[in-house]
């Protein structure tokens, strides 16, 4: 759901996906105060808690036959996938026939990094395209101004998912 949610949130406003990229940045560490540091590493761990909460409760709740390690390794390959897939979109200087940028391009992959776990019911494009259409209308016709520095920085102080791993 995360990586569905930015993908989502990036298609509306670039500003998110130029904020993201900057902030990965190491020249753009260098160069920040202590408290926007903070605040970078604080968003950074917890969208990585954000991927890899939902596969602990997989595996809880017995959707998910997955070591320690696998779990690591999803979050992970996720994490990268949508680190590589948002930043190159968003530069635009990789030619066409080289980078497919559409959802379709995008869900399939994302299914097959989450294929390649033990799933108890495997993980379609459909079941995401369903997500993503949900996702929209969330952000399309949710009542709160989701797409705004305030509310991103409110949710972050709100939101843990558990953030503890």
């Amino acid at each position: 759901m995360p990586i569905l949610f930015t993908f989502e949130v990036v298609k509306r406003s670039p500003i998110f996906n130029i904020l993201r990229v900057v902030s990965i940045n190491s020249m753009f560490w260098q160069m920040a105060s202590p408290e926007k540091i903070e605040v970078l590493r604080n968003r950074v761990n917890l969208f990585w808690s954000c991927i890899r909460v939902p596969l602990e409760d997989a595996v809880n709740s017995g959707e998910l036959d997955a070591t320690e390690l696998d779990i690591r390794d999803l979050t992970q390959s996720l994490y990268f996938f949508l680190g590589g897939a948002s930043s190159t979109y968003e530069s635009r200087l990789m030619d066409e026939k080289y980078f497919t940028a559409d959802d379709e391009t995008s869900l399939r992959h994302i299914s097959r990094l989450m294929n390649r776990y033990q799933w108890k019911r495997p993980i379609t494009q459909e079941m995401m395209q369903g997500m993503r259409l949900l996702i929209s209308e969330f952000l399309d016709k949710g009542k709160t101004k989701i797409r705004s520095c305030e509310t991103c920085l409110g949710i972050g102080k709100q939101l843990t998912c558990r953030d503890d791993k």
